[in-house]
């Protein structure tokens, strides 16, 4: 509880200071570079179901703070190291595909003249147009009290998590180790809980870009796409012969419907293993994204960069020192 209170003045501070210009001289004399990892846009409400969404006032103040004091680059330039010594570097990013992206973020990048990339799963060749995580994030808000699937029965705690009966643990952590198959078998059967009008009015928190929206992204000369697996599972949890097909899958969906090479790939939950490592650049990936690096030789590895998530949660000033830190308050 102390260090709850301890960080919540400590950041009410920073944002006081923040609003004082007093966080100038650091921003100036800050090197280095960092590359930021966006999800959903949504004009209110960013954390109604997840703690992935920002709304796109905040989004669009980050932006103007970026222009003012940051050098954007674009990913591949961050990969080439085309950075600017005088200021601190910076590549946006954007995860799972959502329509938001169109219907938000494409008109800020061009509107400010800066260069993003967007890492899309192949979740609509698949025959779906949402992620597994959002459908969750969903039906945990409407679903049923409780429900049985696979002989499993599950109930919703107080925090609105399906919590399994027998080992205790959440359907969210369960689900990193299920197949795509167990997964779709989970959204067919529960997703006629979730009233269709709600469905229709939440639309910014869950749908997937269509592939005509993807091609059109694609165009823009700000824009780079990525692959983000087929179908959003966990690689380093899958057998290596499924995860090299969730990438390979994704890769020739994206070139099929973009019509140009795709060469970047974030790995989904930022997670990967030395299997799925070599697999993606054996698939002819130039640029691997995670989290954070997980095995020792990570750091000399050219290929493969770490990624630091935004934070809905905190104000831009607390957020652009977050970034200019490497790390959140704890």
């Amino acid at each position: 509880m102390y260090s709850g209170i301890r960080k919540k003045i400590s950041y009410g501070w920073q944002d006081t200071k923040g609003r004082m210009g007093l966080h100038h001289r650091k921003i100036r004399k800050s090197a280095g570079s960092r590359i930021l990892v966006y999800h959903g846009l949504c004009p209110s409400h960013h954390t109604r179901y997840n703690s992935i969404f920002l709304t796109t006032r905040v989004f669009e103040q980050h932006l103007k703070f970026f222009k003012e004091h940051f050098n954007l680059v674009s990913l591949d330039d961050y990969f080439q190291g085309q950075f600017r010594n005088d200021r601190f570097n910076v590549c946006i990013t954007f995860d799972d595909g959502f329509a938001n992206n169109f219907k938000y973020v494409l008109p800020l990048v061009r509107q400010y003249n800066i260069p993003v990339c967007f890492f899309v799963t192949g979740i609509r060749q698949a025959g779906y147009d949402i992620l597994w995580n959002d459908f969750l994030a969903l039906f945990q808000k409407y679903g049923p009290g409780e429900f049985n699937f696979y002989s499993e029965e599950y109930h919703r705690d107080r925090s609105g998590s399906y919590i399994s009966t027998s080992t205790q643990k959440d359907l969210k952590s369960l689900s990193r180790k299920y197949s795509f198959k167990t997964r779709k078998n989970i959204i067919d059967l529960f997703r006629k809980h979730i009233p269709a009008d709600i469905m229709i009015r939440e639309q910014d928190y869950w749908k997937q870009m269509t592939e005509r929206e993807m091609r059109i992204l694609s165009a823009s000369p700000l824009v780079t796409i990525g692959c983000h697996g087929y179908t959003h599972v966990d690689l380093s949890e899958i057998p290596i012969s499924e995860a090299k097909d969730e990438m390979a899958d994704s890769k020739k969906f994206l070139e099929n419907v973009c019509q140009k090479e795709i060469r970047a790939i974030a790995f989904p939950y930022g997670t990967y293993t030395r299997e799925v490592l070599q697999e993606s650049k054996h698939l002819g990936f130039e640029q691997l994204l995670a989290t954070e690096f997980i095995f020792p030789e990570d750091h000399s590895n050219v290929l493969l960069r770490e990624r630091f998530i935004m934070n809905p949660y905190i104000s831009v000033h607390n957020q652009i020192l977050a970034i200019l830190d490497g790390k959140y308050k704890t």
